[in-house]
């Protein structure tokens, strides 16, 4: 991926290593955990960081795949997968404390991506 930025770019996979099984994983989140829309912050989400080195040269990174929030949901989806929970897009909910009775998942997720410099 040459000519997005200046400076050169490279895909960065995004995924979750874990170290060790979450054990009780299902017990403390049940068995259908619900993913949340990202609310994502950033002014520009097609890169999620950059390097400069001394010489002044950029290198700039993206999520793969694209955009992050898929990066990002994937992951989770395979980890707590491994541990009999499953995942569902919960893309209605209007995140009011009320309407959360009427969503099938067991836990929500939600996460918010801003810019740190």
């Amino acid at each position: 991926m040459v000519g997005l930025a200046p400076g050169e770019t490279y895909p960065k996979n995004i995924q979750y290593q874990p170290i060790k099984e979450f054990i009780s994983l299902q017990q403390k989140i049940g068995s259908v955990f619900g993913i949340a829309p990202f609310k994502d912050n950033r002014p520009d989400k097609l890169f999620i960081g950059h390097q400069t080195s001394f010489r002044k040269v950029s290198h700039y990174f993206k999520s793969e795949p694209f955009p992050l929030e898929k990066a990002i949901s994937d992951s989770l989806s395979k980890t707590v997968s491994r541990s009999g929970v499953k995942t569902v897009p919960i893309s209605n909910w209007d995140r009011e404390p009320e309407s959360l009775k009427n969503i099938e998942a067991d836990s929500i997720l939600m996460i918010k991506i801003k810019v740190t410099v």
